[in-house]
């Protein structure tokens, strides 16, 4: 909330685990996207994960920049036969435009759409256990990378970035 003190903050959080210590903004829903918050933070917890809601919450956010948007699971967003949300491949191409920024996390690089990855300016790579997902991530951030060896640890790079990803060992030196 400090790096976007004049933007709204929207959280799309399909495994309702991670923000627990933020109660107040939570909002849960079977089938029903919602609105604008009144709040400057909302993460939306959906029980059901329906496309043409979430797809409404998306091009809702889109009309509410200057905006950012975290997606807790990218995953989230492939609505089977890899066919990707075209609202947030709108906000994806026109992000800076809008205004409205992204993070997306995953930990599914497999099911993911090459498009919703390749979009990204920024990757930070945490431990992965699955080759082909090791292997993926290694070729997109241009080098051949051990696993983190600090229990919070993490490599680094910028899209534009000609060099070696940067490793850090937590998010503290990272900032």
């Amino acid at each position: 909330m400090k790096l976007y003190p004049t933007s709204r903050i929207y959280v799309l959080d399909v495994k309702r685990r991670d923000f627990e210590d933020l109660r107040d903004y939570i909002v849960q829903t079977d089938y029903q996207a919602p609105g604008r918050p009144d709040k400057r933070l909302q993460i939306w917890q959906p029980l059901i994960e329906e496309p043409e809601q979430i797809e409404q919450w998306l091009y809702g956010i889109r009309q509410d920049a200057p905006a950012f948007i975290d997606i807790d699971e990218l995953l989230s967003l492939c609505y089977g036969s890899r066919n990707t949300s075209e609202q947030f491949k709108i906000i994806q191409k026109l992000g800076r435009d809008l205004p409205i920024g992204t993070m997306a996390g995953t930990q599914e690089l497999v099911e993911i759409p090459r498009n919703a990855i390749g979009q990204a300016d920024h990757y930070i790579r945490f431990r992965l256990r699955h080759p082909y997902e090791i292997s993926r991530m290694n070729t997109i951030m241009g080098g051949v990378l051990d696993e983190p060896i600090d229990k919070y640890g993490f490599y680094y790079t910028h899209a534009d970035d000609q060099g070696e990803p940067r490793y850090f060992s937590d998010l503290t030196n990272f900032f």
